[in-house]
């Protein structure tokens, strides 16, 4: 028994609740040789890859508990609790085995602490959207082409994310309530309706993580901005979030569930203070416009940082072009008269005239 989790390990209740199985010695190792097999393959910033690795390679897995498998590929994610011999009066949590290891859950070395660290992520139900009360929405300009790229991502590398989803048509998740296994007809039909796209919305796909049961939707916006939005309980990782955000240079929410800031951690992040701080240099406009239009798409704030930006650029026409694209597909119909305005004796005024024209020759009402 190690010194580290004598308590814990001596505690018959807390063993039943969290349906532990305390690992040897070497099975701990075994486990984490798994891990750095798996972490090894896994692609990711350099200095944050070794920073992970540095902690799988000093850490040891004691005990192993529930189990969460994705619907489709019956992918496992076995909690297990970890110690850290360089910090003795914590226990760490792993949620999947090829999550990042900062991304753990951590409490205090006692049972009162983990069972409250851990209850957000215990709960078997998936949660209505409406009742997920926390909220995050960034984004994140990517150099992918296609949604299906993302999509691949997730699939194949965070396993901690179920791979069911849904498209732009659903505002909530399809597959809540579907129970039991499911036969093969009954897969692809499940499969093909909840990939519909509304057409009257941006592209889209929607994922529930497996532990916290937090929403993942990632919508495709003009310009390559990726809207990465997302719906939770909130959860008490105050110490891991606020750790990360040091390292990363982060603002995300400190009652994020780790399952969730986990599929926020590659490429950039473009948030309110960062669309601050380039409006007060006066750079990049037409990435602050498009940016905003992502973040807050029909707010009034929004029109108005597009009429800032709109009076901005001036007279040159590209970035007019430009303004007049994201004011239409955003539907910011006003705008577009004030650019037809600056845009005058251009082929792009010309252009917003016929767009702007009432139709001609309407039938007479009875």
């Amino acid at each position: 028994m190690s010194d580290l989790t004598s308590a814990l390990q001596s505690d018959d209740e807390l063993t039943r609740m969290l349906e532990l199985q305390w690992l040897s010695e070497e099975e701990g190792a075994a486990v984490r040789q798994d891990w750095l097999a798996v972490w090894n393959q896994v692609p990711f910033d350099e200095a944050f890859h070794q920073r992970c690795r540095q902690r799988l390679e000093r850490c040891r897995p004691v005990a192993v508990g529930p189990v969460r498998h994705r619907r489709l590929d019956q992918t496992e994610n076995r909690l297990t609790l970890v110690v850290d011999p360089s910090v003795p009066g914590e226990v760490f949590v792993s949620l999947s085995h090829a999550m990042p290891s900062l991304l753990w859950v951590v409490a205090d070395n006692n049972r009162t602490a983990l069972l409250e660290a851990l209850a957000p992520y215990l709960d078997p139900e998936r949660p209505a959207a409406v009742e997920l009360t926390g909220a995050l929405r960034v984004v994140k300009p990517l150099d992918v082409e296609a949604l299906s790229q993302l999509d691949d991502a997730i699939r194949g590398l965070e396993l901690w994310v179920d791979d069911t989803s849904w498209g732009s048509a659903f505002d909530d998740d399809p597959w809540r309530g579907v129970e039991g296994p499911l036969g093969m007809l009954d897969q692809t039909r499940l499969l093909r309706e909840a990939a519909a796209d509304d057409p009257d919305r941006f592209v889209a796909r929607g994922y529930r993580t497996l532990w916290s049961g937090g929403i993942l939707r990632i919508e495709q916006h003009p310009m390559g901005m990726w809207v990465f939005d997302m719906r939770y309980r909130p959860a008490g990782d105050a110490r891991v979030i606020a750790g990360l955000n040091d390292l990363l240079g982060t603002r995300w929410p400190e009652d994020i569930p780790v399952d969730l800031a986990a599929s926020l951690l590659r490429g950039g992040v473009i948030d309110d203070r960062l669309l601050a701080e380039l409006e007060a240099k006066g750079e990049a406009p037409l990435d602050r416009a498009a940016a905003r239009c992502g973040m807050a798409p029909a707010e009034t704030g929004t029109a108005a940082t597009l009429a800032r930006i709109i009076d901005e650029v001036g007279d040159d026409e590209d970035a007019l072009a430009t303004l007049a694209n994201l004011a239409s597909r955003y539907r910011h119909e006003a705008l577009l008269f004030k650019l037809w305005d600056k845009a005058e004796g251009t082929p792009l005024a010309d252009d917003l005239e016929r767009f702007l024209s009432p139709e001609a020759d309407l039938p007479e009402a009875p």
